[in-house]
């Protein structure tokens, strides 16, 4: 994982988010995993012709190295379709170090 636009790191964000939300059980709106404290929020649109649903987490690290990371879903629909039109992720560092929240998930995704 070389950065927060890899595939990779994606894919250790999905495995935490999963198993802080099992499966049958209800989204949480907020968790901790390994010193960081994961905060969940969904904004949705629904009209005639479109809709959207944007997922935000934020994930804070307190301890130093200090740093927080927003990570965002998007997904559209045109109609009452069953796939999205669009679905975009992307991970932007709020405060601190990008290489310190990279070292972070590197770790949980080697165990």
């Amino acid at each position: 994982m070389r950065s927060l636009a890899d595939r990779s790191f994606f894919r250790v964000f999905d495995l935490l988010v999963a198993s802080a939300n099992p499966n049958g059980s209800a989204k949480r709106t907020s968790w901790k995993i390994a010193g960081t404290v994961w905060n969940r929020e969904r904004h949705s649109f629904s009209g005639a012709s479109h809709s959207f649903s944007m997922e935000t987490i934020l994930v804070e690290h307190d301890a130093a190295p200090n740093w927080s990371l927003l990570i965002v879903k998007e997904y559209w629909w045109l109609g009452a379709q069953d796939k999205p039109l669009r679905d975009l992720r992307w991970a932007k560092i709020v405060s601190g170090s990008s290489q310190a929240a990279l070292k972070w998930f590197k770790a949980r995704g080697e165990i």
